[in-house]
């Protein structure tokens, strides 16, 4: 059991994309503020990509050419892991007595079970974990399972990109703060999120496959039907992971068209799409945010 705290601890930002991406004919969607002697180009990011796919333009390649920074979510996920691990372990397990079975009752533990034994999770290490990391042990375990991993995914190159460059990488946020994003909400909240992916995950078939589609063609209103709306029917959630999360983004980000230099932001894609975006707050504070063709 605490070999997949471990490993969720290692992976958490999965769950910050939901799981609902034609050719990279267009390639994934890039935005362009310039203020001065700054320019931040803006990438919508997906986490996790099957080994070997193609997605990366000479658009993008040329900026992380030119780029002085790399601005991801988080401040060194790595170098935090001790700390993630100890946040999981603290806010994600049950004290002796509880479960999730007694949480969530029997009938849809029984549905939970039944699809974490297919996917090769044991039942009784689930039953020890809270909604929220049940949740995300089950998304990840299937994503690994459909051959999408982290290490293919897009942060993960762009961060090799940079070092290999011996170039700047900063994060947005603490970690900690994203995972509480996740993580701190009552029992009801945590429940609907977990029966969601449990249904998402049940009816599966190309859900990862869609989105990676999607995400490639670059097409936005695909991707507002793809990844914001089912996350708009969890409305403290959504609130969570997105609203309060981009209103944070935003003050760091102009602080970067304060710094002289080409600075490249990559985040989330479902951050940089729909109202109450990172983009939408700083057309707000008057900036021209232009999509890049």
């Amino acid at each position: 059991m605490y070999r997949i705290v471990v490993k969720i601890t290692a992976f958490f930002f999965l769950a910050l994309m939901p799981l609902s991406m034609a050719s990279a004919a267009d390639g994934p969607a890039l935005w362009q503020v310039e203020k001065g002697d700054a320019k931040v180009v803006l990438f919508g990011t997906v986490h996790l990509l099957p080994p070997g796919t193609s997605w990366q333009s000479k658009q993008l390649r040329a900026v992380v050419a030119e780029a002085s920074s790399l601005t991801l979510e988080v401040e060194d996920a790595q170098g935090s892991a001790p700390a993630i691990q100890q946040f999981t372990i603290k806010n994600g397990l049950y004290p002796p007595g509880q479960s999730l079975e007694a949480a969530i009752g029997a009938e849809d533990f029984a549905v939970v079970k039944s699809l974490s034994e297919g996917l090769g999770i044991p039942a009784q290490g689930l039953n020890s974990m809270r909604p929220w990391l049940a949740a995300l042990s089950l998304t990840l375990q299937y994503a690994q399972m459909e051959g999408f991993q982290v290490d293919a995914g897009a942060e993960a190159w762009l961060t090799r990109e940079f070092n290999a460059r011996d170039k700047t990488i900063l994060g947005l946020e603490d970690p900690i703060i994203a995972l509480g994003a996740i993580a701190d909400h009552d029992d009801d909240v945590q429940k609907v999120m977990l029966l969601d992916t449990i249904e998402q995950l049940s009816n599966g078939g190309s859900l990862l496959g869609d989105l990676h589609d999607v995400w490639l063609s670059g097409d936005i209103e695909a991707l507002d039907e793809t990844l914001l709306q089912p996350m708009r029917a969890q409305e403290a959630l959504y609130q969570s992971l997105l609203i309060d999360r981009n209103a944070n983004w935003a003050p760091k980000i102009e602080v970067l068209l304060d710094t002289p230099g080409v600075h490249l932001v990559a985040v989330g894609a479902a951050h940089l799409i729909g109202e109450g975006s990172v983009i939408e707050l700083l057309e707000q504070k008057g900036y021209d945010v232009q999509r890049l063709p």
